[in-house]
């Protein structure tokens, strides 16, 4: 396939969607906005819980409890721990 037929095809592609959106009823696209917004927060969720387990377990491994403590109580503190972690691994 060329790049020119590529290119009508990615453009009837993305005008037969647009046609299905335009389609929808107000409530309809409500619908679908607030679901993709809960699922993009339950994905923002986890990567945080993902992130902030590996470094409870990082300063748990190493006796670093106090700044587990601290870690928990400020977020720039948090970052900084955080990268700290991430630089150990490397």
């Amino acid at each position: 396939m060329s790049e020119k037929e590529l290119r009508k095809a990615f453009m009837n592609e993305e005008r037969t969607v647009n046609t299905m959106i335009n389609l929808l009823s107000e409530e309809e696209k409500q619908k679908i906005r607030k679901e993709a917004s809960e699922a993009a927060w339950e994905e923002f969720s986890k990567a945080a819980w993902d992130r902030y387990s590996r470094l409870i377990s990082w300063l748990c491994d190493n006796g670093r409890i106090d700044d587990l403590k601290i870690a928990a109580k400020s977020d720039e503190e948090y970052d900084r721990l955080y990268s700290e972690m991430e630089e150990s691994n490397l």
